[in-house]
């Protein structure tokens, strides 16, 4: 079970349409901007749109951190890896 189905769990909300956005900084964006298509377009009459993070100590995503990173081994959370990773 994702982090947004465990979530909305206890709202009641259970089977109710779900998409997990995940777009590295954008995530939040993206979300918002999908919600106001699919009202926009009939899809959905009401939307409800969760912002949930979830770092991790390592990274698995988009972008990959060098093993010889000093910063990983100190456990660099992920939103600085990133911007560290677009200076490079």
């Amino acid at each position: 079970m994702l982090t947004t189905q465990r979530s909305i769990r206890g709202l009641g909300l259970s089977g109710r349409p779900v998409i997990n956005t995940e777009n590295a900084c954008a995530s939040s964006a993206y979300a918002a901007y999908l919600a106001a298509q699919l009202v926009r377009d009939g899809t959905f009459k009401n939307v409800l749109v969760l912002g949930i993070e979830k770092l991790s100590r390592y990274p698995s995503n988009l972008v990959p951190l060098n093993e010889d990173d000093p910063d990983q081994h100190l456990g660099l959370l992920m939103p600085a890896a990133y911007a560290m990773v677009a200076n490079r």
